[in-house]
């Protein structure tokens, strides 16, 4: 199949590349074809699911037009859609750019959702529908990749992780879990040392935002991410490998265990960190036999980067333009990831390493016939020290 056909790795990658995604996208017969491609796929682990129509992006203009639902578990019994789309839509009057929580797959009927971090200045109202809708999905675990405990943008107000919030005891019925990482840029250096991650490093306790007097960052993570070493929050710099696989590890763990439910995860808008992980975490159980057994290689890359990726709208191109890697990094970095430490039913290492493997041959083959079509933005002057 050509770049022409949307139908087709080479054909999404080309669309996603050209595609202007943004707060409002228009909704082309390519994109159309994609949705309807995934859905398809969806539809292979999910034969009944549920739909929740996002016609107009009435209820999040970054989200799929349409929203498909996995069926297992806590969502055949909340009384259907409609009553689910009224806890969505409360769920976007108080997250960033209204990127509600939402379920995207499941493990044993625990509902792993998505979403972005909670505004500031959200009513109590609001809040309490919130966390409502994210009981309703059995969510018991909030895993939070936010860089900093308050963060400003312009134009959308504050961000804030559920750590503020908690103050005031919105979220007391969660375990919240805040992972520091800073994001997109920190892989900019993926890139420049040619995809070898061996000597990158993070720089891990960087920002103003930690100096608040009111924000006492390291006790923080202690206390709410107790299996993340705490000796690794008083280093300045640690391995970017180490970091990855300590908080995959603790994501897997606290999917594995039976006194937790549903996780959601989140950063700031939710379109970089979180599909990292949540693509990641699929792509993991996946190797381990427990989601996806129905697709093939093909399939399983294709549906990867449509749904995780394309369809709630990582900005690929900008991505790209700025040479920050992220989407090539997810399916790169799973053969760090391949340990029987990090499997839930215990799959010997060369079993998953080699899925890995395999699976990025078959995407990086169709990637890197598409990179030559990005014109890197020379404005761009972010510069890390790699």
């Amino acid at each position: 199949m050509s770049f022409s056909n949307p139908l087709s790795i080479k054909g999404l990658l080309k669309t996603y590349l050209t595609q202007v995604t943004g707060t409002s996208r228009q909704v082309s017969r390519s994109y159309l074809d994609i949705l309807k491609k995934t859905l398809s796929l969806f539809g292979k682990d999910y034969q009944n699911y549920s739909v929740i129509e996002n016609k107009k992006e009435i209820l999040c203009p970054t989200y799929p037009t349409v929203i498909p639902l996995p069926t297992r578990g806590v969502l055949s019994t909340q009384g259907g859609t409609r009553k689910l789309q009224q806890h969505f839509e409360a769920s976007s009057k108080i997250r960033m750019r209204q990127r509600f929580a939402v379920p995207v797959f499941s493990y044993q009927d625990k509902l792993i959702c998505r979403s972005s971090c909670v505004r500031s200045g959200s009513s109590v109202g609001n809040i309490s529908n919130e966390t409502f809708l994210l009981k309703q999905l059995g969510v018991t675990t909030i895993i939070d990749f936010m860089l900093k405990p308050i963060h400003p943008r312009p134009n959308l107000g504050i961000g804030l992780t559920e750590l503020d919030l908690e103050f005031g005891n919105s979220y007391r019925d969660f375990s919240v879990n805040y992972f520091p990482f800073k994001g997109v840029q920190t892989l900019i250096c993926f890139n420049k040392l040619g995809y070898d991650v061996s000597n990158l490093e993070y720089r891990i306790i960087e920002g103003s935002g930690y100096n608040r007097p009111s924000v006492n960052f390291e006790k923080y993570v202690k206390r709410n991410t107790p299996d993340v070493p705490s000796h690794m929050m008083h280093k300045r710099k640690i391995s970017l490998v180490k970091l990855f696989q300590t908080y995959f590890q603790s994501c897997i763990d606290k999917l594995g265990n039976d006194k937790s439910n549903g996780l959601l995860i989140h950063c700031f808008s939710g379109w970089d960190r979180t599909p990292l992980f949540l693509s990641m975490i699929r792509l993991s159980l996946w190797a381990d036999g427990l989601l996806h057994s129905d697709l093939s290689l093909e399939e399983l890359c294709y549906f990867v980067i449509s749904y995780d990726w394309y369809l709630y709208n990582h900005r690929l191109q900008r991505r790209l333009r700025s040479k920050s890697e992220i989407l090539h990094f997810a399916f790169y970095f799973m053969q760090f990831l391949a340990g029987e430490n990090y499997s839930l039913n215990k799959t010997p290492k060369n079993i998953r390493l080699k899925k890995f493997l395999d699976l990025y041959n078959h995407f990086f083959k169709n990637y890197s016939q598409i990179l030559p079509l990005v014109k890197f933005n020379p404005s761009h002057k972010y510069n890390p020290p790699c």
